[in-house]
């Protein structure tokens, strides 16, 4: 139901990102600075998930101020449909299961050859490499910043 016609007595909701509305219980203690650091951190966390199933050219992309419906786009490239869709699977699993982030919407996993997963303030874009030779994101997003993703020594 969307905020403007909420039933009297109804707990306040707010949109989400895009064009879904969905409940979100609004927080007085979250700031916008809150948001972008959990996104931030949601991202980091994605990227890091694709690359332990040995995923390339990892590209994080800051689109704040560019779009509305998301914060960050990784794109990351998997050498076969096979890899695309274990790196896929791998990021689904532990979003959910180490941030209880669930995907909204998952895209081309059964061709693998260009599969989308929305997160809402992240959305993941694994590739092969054909695929992202094909459609390259990085450069249609060119004016987004970009940030190549190094992961931290263990």
């Amino acid at each position: 139901m969307r905020a403007d016609r909420a039933a009297p007595g109804a707990p306040p909701w707010r949109p989400c990102r895009g064009t879904f509305w969905y409940p979100r219980p609004i927080v007085a203690e979250e700031t916008n600075e809150d948001v972008t650091t959990a996104s931030l951190d949601l991202t980091l966390a994605a990227a890091g998930y694709a690359e332990s199933k040995n995923a390339r050219d990892i590209v994080i992309l800051d689109m704040r101020g560019l779009v509305t419906y998301t914060d960050y786009i990784v794109v990351c490239t998997g050498q076969t449909p096979r890899q695309t869709k274990a790196i896929a699977d791998e990021v689904r699993l532990q979003m959910k299961n180490q941030h209880g982030v669930i995907a909204r919407k998952v895209e081309g996993a059964r061709e693998g050859e260009w599969i989308l997963i929305d997160l809402l303030d992240v959305v993941v874009h694994v590739f092969t490499p054909e695929a992202r030779d094909f459609y390259r994101l990085d450069r249609l997003w060119r004016d987004a910043p970009r940030e190549d993703y190094v992961a931290a020594a263990s």
